[in-house]
């Protein structure tokens, strides 16, 4: 959009071409997107960030994997089965299709999976979109340069999961399992503050 010219940089782009039901899974970026549906229709299911914890992340992407596209009661039980946290986020989603020429913005930390839906007459078996991942000046310098797909978290996130897996863990894990089970709830307690505070 005319309105971002010269306040942002764009990170990377990325052209998706895909038969209609490829499905990808929920997952998260570090870069404020805009996603344009070229040819056919595109389903996006978001969640918005506060329900990352109900979310089986590992790393920039969810255990869920695009189970969440999957339709019919039945399936849906045996997702929260085995994803009883799930449910609750599955509640807050937002759910759009995309139309051929249709933008959607979709801001950084929101989870989402999509689903390629095709279009009508000789196109209806695919779908062309495009990813535009954008860049803010005041988080360039915290953006991994490796990261060619906008879902590496920025560096300082990064070291504090370094320290988080090589030294809070291991220092845990070393002091007998009642004390363990307090400090880890005391550890989400203070997590839980900060990001409260962060929200605002």
């Amino acid at each position: 959009p005319r309105a971002l010219e010269g306040r942002v940089a764009v990170h990377s782009t990325v052209l998706r071409v895909a038969s209609a039901g490829l499905r990808m899974w929920l997952h998260y970026d570090v870069c404020d997107n805009f996603l344009c549906c070229v040819r056919g229709r595109k389903r996006v299911v978001l969640l918005p960030p506060s329900e990352a914890g109900r979310c089986y992340l590992q790393g920039s992407s969810s255990a869920l994997g695009s189970r969440l596209l999957e339709e019919g009661a039945a399936a849906r039980r045996e997702l929260w089965r085995a994803f009883p946290l799930a449910e609750a986020a599955w509640g807050r989603r937002q759910d759009v299709v995309l139309e051929e020429g249709e933008l959607l913005f979709i801001p950084a930390l929101w989870l989402h999976c999509t689903e390629a839906l095709g279009g009508a007459g000789a196109d209806e078996g695919v779908c062309v979109s495009l990813n535009v991942f954008i860049v803010w000046p005041d988080q360039a310098e915290l953006h991994d340069p490796k990261d060619v797909w906008a879902n590496r978290d920025l560096l300082p996130a990064q070291e504090a999961f370094k320290a988080l897996e090589g030294k809070v863990w291991p220092a845990l894990r070393r002091v007998p399992s009642r004390h363990r089970a307090f400090h880890c709830r005391r550890l989400a307690a203070e997590l839980v503050a900060m990001a409260e505070e962060a929200d605002g």
